[in-house]
Parts: C-alpha cells; sequence; structure tokens
C-alpha cells in the first residue's frame, strides 16, 4: 500500500540532522562504514571526530543506547583481538620468556590490527546507533525503497524487498526482548553445558512460538521525495574527506 509525502523525523532527532534528506543518511552511513571497515589510522581519526560531532549535535540522549550496544557486543570484541593478535604474523611481543615460548607470545602487529578492526566496528556500531535513532524506521524504510528504484530493471520487487526488511527490523527487536527477557530470568543459574543447552533451546521455542501467533499486519510504503541537487554534495564531501586522509597518511609516510 502506497501512499505520499515526505515523513516527519522521529521526535527525539536532532533538528541539524532531521534537515538532511533520509535518502541522503542512508547514503552517507553505507559511505561512512565502506571506509571504516577497511580504514587505515587517519581515516579512523577522521570516522570518530565526525561521530563526535554529530553526537554532538544530536545530543547526549543517543549515547547511552549506544554504549548499551558496546556492552553487548564486549565479548565479540574481545575475540576479534584474540584472533588477531595470536594469528596475525609479525613480531612477538618483548616479554621476558624464553625462546621457547615466543612461539605462544601475541603479535604487535595482530594487537594493532585487532584494535583497529575492533574500533573500526565501533565506529559503524555507533554510526549505526545514530542513523536509527534520529530516523524513524518509517523514514528508513522508504529511503531503502527509494534507493532500490533501480532493481526493478532486473525485476526484483522493490515493495517486497522493503516490506521483508521492515519485518527483519520488527523481529529483530521482538527477538532481543526475548532474549533479554529469558537472561534474566535465568540470571546465575545456567552453569552447566546441558543448562545452557536447554537454554538456548528454550528461547528458540520461544522465538519460533511468537513468530506463528504474530497477527496478520499491513504496512504502509510511504512516497518519499526526491532529495535536494545540493545535499548530494554530502556524500561526495565525506567520500573526499576519507580519500584525503588516506593521501596525507601516504604522503607524510614517504
Amino acid at each position: 500500500m502506497m501512499s505520499s509525502d515526505s515523513l516527519p523525523g522521529p521526535e527525539d532527532g536532532s533538528i541539524v540532522i532531521n534537515k538532511v534528506h533520509p535518502v541522503i543518511r542512508v547514503v552517507l552511513f553505507l559511505v561512512f562504514a565502506g571506509f571504516v571497515s577497511i580504514a587505515t589510522g587517519s581515516q579512523l581519526i577522521i570516522g570518530g571526530l565526525l561521530l563526535a560531532v554529530l553526537y554532538g549535535l544530536s545530543g547526549p540522549v543517543h549515547l547511552k543506547p549506544a554504549f548499551a550496544m558496546m556492552r553487548r557486543m564486549r565479548w565479540f570484541f574481545l575475540s576479534i583481538l584474540i584472533i588477531y593478535s595470536w594469528l596475525t604474523p609479525g613480531q612477538a611481543i618483548p616479554l621476558p620468556v624464553s625462546s621457547s615460548y615466543q612461539a605462544w607470545l601475541p603479535t604487535i602487529e595482530g594487537i594493532a590490527s585487532g584494535m583497529m578492526r575492533a574500533l573500526s566496528l565501533t565506529l559503524i556500531l555507533m554510526a549505526v546507533n545514530l542513523l536509527l535513532r534520529c530516523t524513524s524506521r518509517q523514514q528508513l524504510i522508504t529511503a531503502i525503497y527509494w534507493l532500490t528504484t533501480p532493481l526493478h530493471l532486473f525485476g526484483v520487487s522493490r515493495e517486497r524487498l522493503s516490506v521483508r526488511i521492515v519485518l527483519i527490523l520488527d523481529l529483530l527487536y521482538e527477538v532481543q526482548g526475548v532474549v533479554t527477557d529469558s537472561f534474566a530470568e535465568v540470571k546465575g543459574t545456567v552453569t552447566s553445558l546441558d543448562r545452557i543447552g536447554d537454554f538456548a533451546a528454550a528461547v528458540f521455542h520461544k522465538i519460533t512460538h511468537n513468530a506463528e501467533n504474530t497477527p496478520n499486519r499491513t504496512i504502509t510504503l510511504h512516497g518519499l521525495s526526491a532529495p535536494q541537487a545540493l545535499q548530494w554534495l554530502l556524500p561526495v564531501i565525506l567520500w573526499g574527506m576519507f580519500v584525503s586522509a588516506d593521501l596525507v597518511r601516504s604522503s607524510l609516510a614517504l
């Protein structure tokens, strides 16, 4: 079901960020995430400074859910650091141990690479949080619908794609709530592998039960006006900032 007109932003969003068209926000995020995922040190600094400015403009209200997201990912960050530290070839960290144990030590290059990857993932998650907090779900879906216009040439239904994204977002929130409630119910009681298996099976049963009993809903896809031509300069400027940071780093290295 389609209706026209632009959509208002979320009530808690920043006035400055809300002036940016939702389509441009999505494109900016894609450019940001693309560079940060393979960023060098200078590009990570640029990304961190940009996020600091945006969070400052949007207000501290968005920082609490961002920190909560980081806390839930702490074991994943630790696993990244461990994998990179011990599996990346290089010079072992200088510890006063015998040479027979040197091969078991993490490498300096691995620790540096692991910290870079963990930092890049942190910046991407912070950007995701800001995008979702300052862009309503309806705006996000209609922006994706607008951006997927070329897929119609290849026989891909934009309506189905957008609806599936809506359903995935809804399920993510629902699954997160079920898992959080389940952890709260069994806190301190899951102490063996058998109980961990029983807990995982119970959570899976709850999720499938909720999915099977979810009533049918009507999803409305609102039409979205095209972004102003000048706003397309924002992704170009962002791209230029990351490229310039890498060029400056390369010239200094020479």
